[in-house]
């Protein structure tokens, strides 16, 4: 998979190394996965995932299964692990090659949502993805959180909160962030 972002962006994980790659040798769907350790120990570590960076090609072992049970679970691979799934032996990422960050894939919000409701079973195809939306408008905006939601001209609605640390206002908002 090629990488999209680098460790330690995506902090809604907490005390874990948490990225996101992407398969772009067989297609545009269904190619997302959440790859991340259970903490950031010495253990952790040595799975090399801190070395990775966006546009990286890499190959990963790990174990894998779906977070959650709600339909808006994510697919996730442990490259360690103490708890389920246990997964106590990391094998080195292995670094294939370097390159570019992978290009979005446009979509529309209808893509994820209907109206106001959300349709899970739409989008599961891009989890993972790196998308794009185009010609929506913010309509609501919970400044406790940083939530936000946007519309589309047919009324379709999303919700999104940022899973970074620089733009939330969550309790994982990295100090000192100069963004809001």
């Amino acid at each position: 998979g090629r990488v999209l972002v680098k460790p330690r962006i995506l902090t809604y994980t907490l005390a874990r190394y948490n990225i996101f790659i992407q398969d772009t040798t067989t297609g545009q769907l269904w190619a997302g996965l959440n790859v991340l350790t259970n903490d950031t120990s010495s253990a952790a570590q040595s799975t090399l995932i801190t070395a990775l960076d966006s546009g990286m090609v890499i190959e990963i072992v790990g174990r894998a299964l779906e977070f959650g049970t709600q339909p808006n679970s994510l697919t996730e691979i442990y490259a360690y692990s103490l708890s389920a799934p246990i997964w106590t032996s990391p094998v080195a990422v292995s670094i294939l090659s370097t390159g570019s960050r992978v290009q979005p894939l446009e979509v529309t919000v209808d893509s994820f949502a209907v109206g106001t409701s959300p349709r899970p079973s739409r989008g599961e195809k891009y989890e993972g993805m790196y998308v794009v939306l185009r010609n929506v408008t913010v309509n609501s905006v919970d400044l406790a959180t940083g939530r936000f939601t946007f519309i589309d001209v047919a009324g379709n609605q999303m919700t999104m909160y940022d899973g970074s640390g620089y733009y939330t206002l969550r309790g994982h908002k990295i100090t000192g962030s100069k963004f809001s």
